[in-house]
Formats: C-alpha cells, structure tokens, sequence
C-alpha cells in the first residue's frame, strides 16, 4: 500500500501533473486553482495543510486537499477546514486508498470544524462513515432554491432537470412550477417592486465598508463565515474571474448588504448563482429584493438563462418564500460537516448560516 504524505510545496509540479493526468483540465489550471486557495488564501497561515498524497516508488498516486476559511463558531473567530478532491489512481481504486486518504486528511482537522461540499456518492459514502453530517440548514435533504426566470423555455427546462435528478416527489412542485413561468413576466415584476431609494455598485475591490457591515452584522448568527474585506477580495481573485461578481447595496457611505454571484452553467442553461446573500436586519426585506432585482438585470446582460438564490437557511427561505418568485426543489443535499462532539452541540438551524462559500464550492464547476 502507498505510504501518506502531508503536501508540500516542492510536491506542487508533480502533484500538478498528476491531477492533469487524472482530472479534466490541465496542469496550468490545476497550479492555478491550488495555489489559489493555498498560498493566496487569507487564512492560509505557516501552520495551514495542504492535504495529504499517496506515494509509491516517488510517484503520486493518490490526493486529498484541504484549506482553511475565516469563520467564526460561537462568535469566536476561528479557522474552519474546507475539502477538496479526491483523486486516485486506477490501478489503486477498489483497495481502500481512498477511504485511508479521507482517513489521514480527517486526522488533519480533528480539533476544528471541517466541510466537505462538493463530494461524489463514494466520497459521501466514506465521510458519513468518518463521522460527517448534513448541514443544518432545516430546509431538509433537497437543495431548495428561489429564481427569477429570464428565458421562459430553459427556465422551465431547469425546472425538469432538477426534478429529475432529485429522484424524490418532493420535487413535484417543479412540475406545477412551469405554467406560473408563462402565464407571469416575473422578472418585470421584480424590476418594478425594486426600491427607487436603493443604490446598488458592481463591486471591483471590497473597501473598508465591508468590514464595517461586518463588525455590524457578526452577532446575526452564532456560526458563519466571517465576511471581512480580505475575504471578499480573496473571492473576487478567484481563477474563474470574472465570473465571480459582487454586488453591494449601499445607503449613503454605508454597504447595508451584499450579493456574490457567480455565472455558472448547467446542462447548456446559463445561470447567475448566488453563492452568499448578507444583509443588515434592518429593511432587510428590502435590501434582500432589491439585491435580487439588481442581480437578475445583470444577468440578463450577461444572457443568463435565469437566478437562482439557494435557500441557506429556514429564515431566509421564509423571506424568500414571500418574496413572490418561483420556488425550486433541487438535487439531494451533499454539503457534509463533521465537528468535535463537545462543541458540535452547539451548531444548529437557528444560530447558523452556512452558504456556497463552505469548501470549493464557490468556484468549483459542479456549483449545483
């Protein structure tokens, strides 16, 4: 059995090579992406892990990654882990190699809150043996979303899609969705109920206004990722600019919430994807409205087919619900967390809100 290594930084060329090799995209886009969230990532820090590669005879034939997040647990600041990939070689598959590489990069992470968003059916598989749980986000085991329509014929073809791939009746409502996409100019209608008091800014570089709204916000839930400037720049320099985008409301000089969007793509149906959605809770019915409203104009610039605004949260899809778009049920939940007993109590529906920002997901291809 290949020996466990922790990843260096002279592993990175032939780590580079070995993905490229193994996972579509080539070893350009690979050092990109890792170097990303590993040494421009702010809470990248000398005591930070890369993850852990499996050698036999000098060659990488297995990895896991991981990085940090700024994030706060009970209003504490602290570093969270987030997962990325796992990646073996053929030859290995079917031997255990991946469970002893989730098992060796679960060992990294055993004093701290660690995510893993984005994992495929074996990699669910083995986290949920390792200990890993749903999200409590109460919205149930279906991603739940609101959109706002754009082009009535691929919107409604979302909507089928998602059924399908749910495989539950829980999803029906998608069904009964679509005659309310013809017989409704929804997206008019949310451009007309925006507020004429609201100003909205395409952001390029997140100011010092961004650490005031969240010095201002960081008591709204007890578990959340800390939103300060660096955080939202580090996001912005993302390998997928410009696709990433940040939209802010402001009220004089003040940011009273902000949207992250990114531009994805789903079947050949163009999408504007909220990743984040973080408002004050004042007049937060109308900021939320209006940051939808100014998202989906941008979309449709950007010829999006539709937005979708996933339901983070029972309080926000309450608010969303209200809001009179169209309600979508998506495919089965697979955002896992796994946390030390003595402080995973202390994590639930009401007193967190965890979002598209929790692992790779914010610029991972599979965003849905």
């Amino acid at each position: 059995m290949p020996e466990m290594f922790e990843i260096e930084k002279q592993d990175y060329e032939k780590l580079f090579e070995f993905l490229a090799v193994h996972w579509k995209n080539d070893k350009a886009y690979w050092g990109n992406r890792l170097k990303f969230i590993w040494d421009e990532n702010p809470a990248f820090n000398s005591e930070s892990k890369r993850g852990i590669i499996a050698k036999e005879n000098n060659q990488i034939v297995g990895f896991i990654g991981k990085f940090p997040a700024l994030f706060q647990i009970n209003y504490e600041a602290t570093v969270s882990s987030n997962g990325i990939g796992l990646v073996v070689d053929p030859k290995y598959r079917g031997a255990g190699l991946g469970k002893k590489l989730k098992q060796a990069h679960h060992d990294l992470s055993q004093s701290t809150l660690t995510f893993a968003t984005t994992p495929n059916k074996i990699s669910v598989k083995i986290n949920k043996a390792l200990g890993f749980n749903l999200l409590p986000t109460g919205i149930g085991e279906l991603n739940e979303f609101s959109i706002v329509p754009i082009r009535k014929n691929k919107s409604a073809l979302f909507l089928l899609w998602m059924f399908r791939l749910s495989k539950s009746l829980k999803a029906l409502p998608n069904v009964y969705a679509i005659p309310q996409l013809y017989l409704t100019n929804i997206l008019n209608n949310v451009l007309k109920k925006q507020s004429s008091t609201s100003e909205i800014k395409d952001i390029d570089i997140a100011g010092p206004e961004f650490d005031s709204l969240w010095e201002n916000t960081s008591k709204t839930y007890a578990n959340t990722n800390i939103r300060n400037s660096k955080t939202l720049n580090w996001y912005l320099n993302s390998p997928v600019k410009p696709d990433i985008k940040l939209y802010a409301k402001y009220r004089e000089d003040q940011v009273t919430g902000y949207i992250l969007i990114r531009f994805a793509e789903f079947k050949k149906i163009k999408i504007a994807l909220s990743l984040d959605l973080w408002v004050k809770e004042k007049e937060k019915t109308e900021t939320v409205f209006d940051l939808i409203a100014f998202s989906a104009l941008q979309a449709e610039k950007n010829k999006c087919n539709l937005m979708a605004v996933p339901h983070f949260s029972v309080k926000e899809s309450s608010l969303l619900n209200d809001l009179g778009l169209v309600k979508l049920f998506g495919t089965h939940r697979n955002d896992l967390y796994w946390m030390p007993d003595d402080v995973k109590k202390n994590i639930n529906t009401e007193n967190s809100y965890f979002t598209y920002t929790q692992g790779d997901r914010f610029f991972a291809k599979e965003v849905l």
